[in-house]
């Protein structure tokens, strides 16, 4: 691929611990079928305080794209590719959103496999979150498909761009500029965007 992702760690597994609320949703993740780009949930512990046994590997997007190298933007295209089937996967099996995707959740491998992991914002689906990170969460506060989707459009932005969430706020002049730079940049890959006059 001509990228050299920076070795932030081997692939290994990772004892996490977590609260309560993040256990139960990294059980949810287990009981479902398993999926190439989603970190595997070996185990989970519930006695107090709780753990989990997690795969996780490389380092995540946000440390990618922002080495002395960053990756060309159609491999970030790609890693976030397989990041939006990976939360299909769990709208589908878990009937849950993942609510916090962003470039810190997204771990990618020496072998250049992007890996959907952090569980604690997993929530069933058209129930209120409880907890976003902002400028990757619409807003709303529900769980649903389109949260994620919003999420992985921001962080396309932030790995593409190199700027942060709150660059893009459209009612400023600059974040217009950021904005409308990213979406002459997006249409190289044949992504339109319609802006409101």
């Amino acid at each position: 691929s001509g990228v050299t992702l920076l070795r932030c760690g081997a692939d290994r597994a990772v004892l996490k611990a977590c609260g309560a609320r993040e256990a139960r949703a990294c059980a949810r993740v287990r009981a479902t079928a398993p999926h190439a780009h989603l970190v595997r949930v070996r185990r989970v512990y519930g006695a107090a305080p709780a753990r989990v046994l997690l795969d996780y590997g490389g380092c995540d997007l946000y440390d990618v794209v922002n080495a002395a190298t960053p990756p060309p933007a159609a491999r970030v295209l790609a890693w976030l590719s397989s990041i939006s089937e990976a939360a299909h996967h769990l709208h589908v099996h878990a009937r849950s959103a993942h609510c916090d995707i962003k470039p810190e959740n997204i771990f990618v491998d020496a072998a250049g496999t992007a890996r959907l992991g952090d569980f604690g914002g997993l929530t069933p689906l058209h129930e209120r979150v409880r907890q976003v990170t902002p400028g990757y969460f619409n807003g709303h506060y529900l769980s649903l498909p389109g949260s994620d989707v919003f999420s992985i459009v921001m962080t396309c932005i932030v790995g593409i761009m190199r700027a942060t969430p709150d660059g893009f706020d459209t009612h400023t002049r600059e974040g217009r500029v950021h904005f409308m730079h990213f979406c002459a940049a997006s249409a190289a890959f044949g992504v339109d965007f319609v802006l409101d006059a």
